[in-house]
């Protein structure tokens, strides 16, 4: 069946469901948007770490030198912290090792 679209005056044909051309068209536009945003969503996932990307070089070399002066940072307190926890097991091995009777002697201190 054919009928004049009410705004446009154009003849549009009326399809089985009850809906012309247009919002047939329409609806399977909308459809076509709501599968491409679900593509999209992996994609912008994946993209996330690059959003704060400079587009000029020097901006990005200089993003890259704080990087790195974090990364050295992080670096000295973690060489810090392994360094107090060997220093306290040595502290403690050697405890140990003056509580023992064979290594009396080796100990600081007054024997026992």
């Amino acid at each position: 069946m054919t009928v004049n679209h009410p705004r446009s005056g154009a003849p549009c044909k009326i399809s089985p469901r009850g809906i012309n051309d247009h919002e047939e068209a329409f609806l399977e536009f909308s459809e076509e948007v709501a599968t491409l945003k679900q593509e999209i969503i992996p994609l912008s996932k994946k993209l996330e770490p690059y959003r704060d990307l400079s587009p000029s070089p020097s901006l990005a070399e200089v993003k890259i030198e704080e990087a790195k002066q974090e990364f050295a940072a992080i670096d000295a307190q973690l060489e810090m912290k392994v360094d107090f926890i060997n220093s306290s097991i040595s502290r403690t091995l050697k405890k140990q090792a003056c509580n023992t009777r064979s290594k009396v002697s080796s100990c600081p201190g007054p024997p026992f």
